[in-house]
């Protein structure tokens, strides 16, 4: 009696009863019990209709994992980390929409796992803790490059800027040039009294030399003194130093990091360099000790 009512029809024969020994139930990816009778079922709708999935070739499954993780290198590498990672999760789940909407359309499998977890994840994970790494060496190498040169604050100010340019570039900057005044002669008229003192005193030979070279000592002393007040105001205000020339120092403001006031700041070094120098001579001359000028 059924024949004829079946006729055309593929039947599928299994248990669905519940509770029941001969239940055929197990885990399937929709769920943990499903009827298996099920899966006989799916094979012969993908054999009726030619709709089978398709999984990826390794070629194409390569060509993701390395498309993934070229996006993750280079996100990560040009961006900040946070925000790398919200464009690679607004990514990841793009990608998941698409895998699922290609596999409905088309039955095709579009690999997740590998591009995603393998590739993206780890690439990004990789290139924040080697981002974290090379850059705390930058900064600790730019910054025992410049601490000698300008204040902590502008050291600090000069890290926290997204791109350091460590090569020349063209800007306008204000110089200041600091000597000490009469340095050739104090210098000149030193030697002089040293001689007379050791034809005074009969010196010659080593002891000569001795008396020579702590005069010398002496005289060093004085100047570095003199150009370490000099080089304590420019960093105070803001300032680079260049470089010393004998007993000079140039200085500049405007670089590394640009200043609106740095010719207003140039003038206050210069103008505290001279308060300090005039406090210096004066604690000398109290000392009786020779004056040096700037």
């Amino acid at each position: 009696m059924l024949e004829p009512v079946l006729q055309d029809y593929l039947v599928v024969i299994g248990s669905l009863g519940s509770g029941s020994n001969i239940s055929d139930v197990g885990a399937t990816p929709l769920s943990r019990e499903t009827y298996l009778v099920s899966l006989h079922w799916n094979v012969a709708n993908s054999l009726l209709t030619g709709r089978f999935i398709r999984p990826p070739s390794t070629g194409e499954e390569a060509l993701c994992i390395l498309a993934m993780g070229a996006l993750s290198a280079v996100l990560t590498w040009r961006l900040r980390p946070v925000v790398a990672l919200v464009i690679l999760v607004l990514t990841m789940v793009a990608y998941i929409w698409a895998g699922v909407w290609v596999f409905v359309q088309w039955r095709y499998w579009l690999p997740l796992v590998s591009p995603l977890g393998g590739a993206m994840l780890m690439t990004h994970l990789c290139m924040v803790t080697y981002r974290t790494v090379f850059e705390q060496r930058e900064r600790r190498h730019l910054r025992s490059r410049f601490v000698k040169l300008v204040s902590p604050e502008v050291v600090d100010e000069l890290l926290a800027q997204e791109r350091v340019a460590v090569g020349g570039s063209m800007r306008p900057l204000t110089v200041m040039f600091a000597d000490v005044r009469g340095f050739t002669r104090m210098t000149e008229q030193e030697q002089i009294e040293a001689q007379q003192m050791l034809a005074q005193e009969g010196l010659q030979g080593p002891a000569a030399e001795s008396f020579l070279e702590e005069r010398a000592q002496a005289t060093l002393a004085n100047v570095s003194e003199l150009l370490a007040i000099i080089a304590d105001e420019v960093k105070r205000y803001s300032g680079t130093l260049d470089k010393y020339i004998g007993d000079c120092v140039m200085a500049f403001w405007g670089a590394p990091v640009r200043s609106e006031a740095q010719a207003v700041l140039a003038v206050r070094a210069a103008v505290e360099s001279q308060r300090a120098i005039a406090a210096l001579n004066a604690r000398r001359q109290e000392l009786n000790e020779p004056r040096t000028e700037e």
